[in-house]
């Protein structure tokens, strides 16, 4: 009788210890839990006095790293896009429709891969040596042979049945491949619109696509709290705007009373007050 107490008594306390573990696990995640509002816009604003603004003004303020690096001696894209601009990717275009994406990877090396059109496989057939060995020679620095090896690798890896990439042990050089594309023409510039300070340069020679760079101009993360209310302000040398508000979960504001408030903000950092009007809020009652 008293094992069968015990025993009793052992299954209850385990019971309990689950229960409390369930609702501990249930705190937690009512604690992370929030309503969510996002937005982005664009405007004109001084990227730098904005930052300094908000930093005296109370706000959190997160300078965002990127993935590539800042090249010397391109005074033109320092004086377009600022001394802290990285870039990330170059992309050639072969009137076939092949393409040769050069990636800034880890360390000084960058990775080589050929598409077809819109990402699609490349037959080893269809990739051109001469044309892929001249442009990796401007890109690299390096010598005929040393560019000939890489195609070879390429062409193996695609006679292989796979995507032909690989890896050159020099970091990409983008002096000579911009003066290169700027001797076609002036390229069309596209921007992301969420204050991430993507740029990419697209350019063409006779309505044809040459080429592409890529960039990441200097973007910052601007974080304000108001009691149970939580603003996220990112913004970049682009000129765009990503909104996020977060509130407690499941709560609601009116779309005027939400733009207002993001309107003083900007109109307190100095970010013109009228690009709150073209915010289109999205809204999320909870993260789960």
């Amino acid at each position: 009788m008293k094992a069968l107490r015990t025993l009793g008594l052992l299954l209850v306390a385990a019971v309990l210890v689950v229960v409390a573990a369930y609702a501990a696990f249930g705190v937690i995640l009512y604690s992370f839990d929030q309503a969510t509002y996002t937005a982005n816009t664009t405007a004109v604003y001084d990227y730098d006095e904005v930052l300094t603004t908000a930093e005296s003004s109370g706000y959190a303020v997160e300078r965002v790293d990127s993935v590539g690096f800042h090249p010397d001696g391109v005074t033109a894209l320092d004086a377009a896009l600022g001394d802290d601009y990285e870039v990330t990717r170059v992309v050639f275009h072969h009137e076939s429709g092949v393409e040769l994406h050069l990636t800034v990877a880890d360390g000084d090396r960058t990775e080589l891969v050929v598409y077809g059109r819109e990402y699609t496989p490349v037959d080893s057939d269809r990739l051109p040596p001469a044309w892929l060995t001249d442009r990796l020679q401007l890109a690299l620095g390096v010598d005929r042979a040393t560019a000939e090896g890489y195609v070879d690798e390429l062409r193996s890896r695609a006679a292989d049945g796979e995507t032909p990439q690989t890896y050159a042990d020099e970091r990409l050089r983008l002096a000579p491949v911009y003066a290169a594309f700027e001797a076609e023409g002036s390229p069309i510039v596209r921007t992301s619109g969420d204050g991430q300070g993507g740029v990419v340069y697209q350019y063409t020679t006779d309505g044809a696509d040459a080429g592409e760079l890529w960039f990441v101009v200097g973007r910052a993360e601007l974080t304000d709290r108001d009691g149970r209310w939580t603003y996220v302000l990112n913004v970049d040398r682009a000129g765009t705007i990503g909104v996020t508000v977060h509130g407690p979960p499941g709560a609601e504001r009116a779309e005027g009373d939400l733009r207002e408030s993001i309107r003083d903000r900007f109109a307190a950092l100095g970010i013109p007050p009228d690009a709150a009007a073209d915010l289109t809020f999205e809204y999320d009652g909870s993260v789960w």
